[in-house]
């Protein structure tokens, strides 16, 4: 029988508001973890489990209140009490964050910031605390540690700054670690390479692990239990074979569904709508008073592709790869050498008025709806800036327009006069393209739209971005690092690496038949 670590009972959380009335968040939640446990929390952005794993170790904003009760070993404790949560919050307890760039301290190397983490618990001499902290580094498997020792965090890749602060969790060797959404911001292959470094961590550092994460397919093989949270309260839990097995609820159900069953939009034509040849761009190096050049950075290598009408491109790659400097430059936002060509009629325009019409055809959808949105503008304000700015229609035909590119994203009227802020990851995303659409045009870039949403909100934005495709004849160029996405929405695949395409294909080929070696290894990394 397995030693009880940790169990909250009837946690609730609340948002405490002005006139003295609150919101409950989470609604008396029930969660155990044993000894040497893997437990996952899943659920979608807003379900309360973030909420939940803060408030173990009082680290919730001051707005926001818990109760309940806790019990760690055999300690019971307040839920409510913050003093007595500060005994285990980075001695008993680590946790890690979901976003390390914002977690960690820009101003200092990563080697004082994971001292600190040892000295804030215990005293040890300064020529030692080096060495266990470089020792640390070596655990999370952070290469060349003696080097890295004296970097910044932006000095560092994503995946690299997660194992640091994997390294600050371990540095007081806690019986627990909280992992919070730790691989949503990595590329696949990055993601395995985290989630395996973990599972090893379990076993050399005889820890209990809490991971949090709204994609329930990567836990499937590393978690002993699951518990699965929505709308604040957890509607199923259970040992993970059984779950998969035979989920009871029928979100669970929606989250086991290991593919979106949609059929993507039929090709009509192979008119080629928009053409790249022979496409490079390079970043200057540092520059400075002593030493007045330095090398480039190529991030696109001579890369020829062309899109057709009607068609989805999906373009795949690591971090690194060349993927966003590919969008923009289509969108001629960057200096760039090579020609791109858009096949459409062109009026006889002066070049400023050329590009304008060019970037009136091609428009983009970013990643993160919400730092894409202007906080300070209405809804209205943010879907008819751009048709309102080029001055072709008036005042009553953008009030048209505008309804019409709501009612085409699914969004209700009355919610024009609302704020970013207002709405959920998946409706943001919804606004964002509709801001795209509302300019009619041809191509629409869409730059990792789905990867900051939860697996079902992915599937509706999925449905979506189809349905609007097939009404509207767009062509999509489709940039993602997961590979199984990629390949449900696109009709043709290109792999990116260092800035070149070094594969290309229908998605059945790429993913069945691929005798490339980076193809295949991002294969086999997007099925965990």
């Amino acid at each position: 029988m397995r030693t009880h670590l940790l169990s909250l009972e009837n946690l609730s959380i609340y948002l405490n508001r002005f006139r003295g009335d609150a919101k409950k968040l989470v609604s008396n939640i029930n969660i155990s973890i044993h000894r040497g446990e893997f437990v996952a929390l899943i659920g979608e952005s807003g379900s309360g489990k973030s909420l939940s794993a803060l408030s173990t170790v009082g680290l919730l904003p001051s707005a926001i209140k818990a109760s309940g009760t806790g019990k760690w070993l055999n300690l019971n404790y307040d839920l409510a009490d913050n003093n007595s949560l500060k005994m285990f919050r980075g001695k008993e307890i680590g946790f890690i964050f979901q976003e390390p760039l914002v977690s960690l301290n820009p101003l200092h190397t990563i080697g004082k910031q994971i001292g600190e983490c040892i000295t804030t618990h215990a005293h040890i001499p300064n020529a030692d605390l080096k060495d266990k902290v470089i020792a640390l580094l070596k655990d999370v498997k952070l290469d060349d540690p003696e080097r890295r020792f004296n970097h910044y965090p932006h000095q560092l890749s994503g995946g690299q700054r997660q194992r640091v602060m994997i390294a600050m969790a371990l540095s007081n060797k806690p019986k627990l670690l909280i992992a919070d959404e730790p691989t949503t911001a990595l590329d696949v292959t990055i993601q395995k390479e985290i989630l395996d470094l973990l599972h090893s961590l379990r076993a050399s550092y005889d820890l209990s692990i809490l991971f949090i994460t709204h994609n329930l397919k990567i836990v499937k093989n590393l978690a002993d239990r699951l518990y699965i949270m929505k709308e604040g309260e957890i509607i199923e839990s259970g040992k993970t074979e059984d779950v998969f097995k035979k989920p009871t609820h029928a979100y669970t159900k929606d989250l086991i569904e290991p593919k979106i069953k949609i059929i993507k939009s039929r090709l009509n034509t192979s008119k080629i709508l928009l053409s790249a040849e022979n496409l490079s761009v390079k970043y200057k190096g540092p520059r400075s008073l002593f030493r007045s050049s330095s090398k480039d950075f190529c991030a696109l290598n001579k890369v020829f592709l062309n899109i057709k009408l009607g068609e989805t491109l999906g373009v795949v790659g690591e971090s690194g790869s060349g993927k966003t400097s590919l969008a923009l430059s289509i969108l001629k936002l960057i200096d760039y050498q090579g020609d791109i060509k858009l096949h459409l009629p062109e009026p006889r325009l002066r070049k400023k008025e050329r590009l304008k019409n060019y970037r009136r055809n091609v428009q983009i959808v970013f990643q993160d709806p919400f730092s894409s949105l202007s906080p300070r503008l209405s809804i209205r304000d943010i879907v008819g800036e751009g048709v309102i700015s080029h001055r072709i229609f008036s005042k009553e035909q953008v009030e048209e327009k505008i309804l019409l590119a709501l009612s085409r994203v699914d969004l209700d009227k009355n919610t024009l006069e609302r704020y970013p802020h207002e709405f959920s990851g998946g409706q943001r995303q919804r606004i964002a393209i509709a801001r795209a659409i509302i300019m009619e045009p041809k191509l629409l870039i869409l730059d990792e739209p789905t990867s900051s949403l939860d697996a079902a909100v992915q599937k509706q934005i999925i449905k979506l971005l189809i349905d609007l495709q097939k009404d509207l004849n767009l062509s999509y160029l489709f940039i993602s690092h997961d590979l199984e996405l990629v390949s449900t929405i696109s009709h043709r695949m290109v792999v990116m690496k260092d800035g070149m395409i070094v594969d290309e294909g229908t998605p059945a080929r790429l993913l069945r038949y691929s005798k490339n070696e980076y193809t295949k290894r991002l294969v086999e990394s997007s099925i965990f």
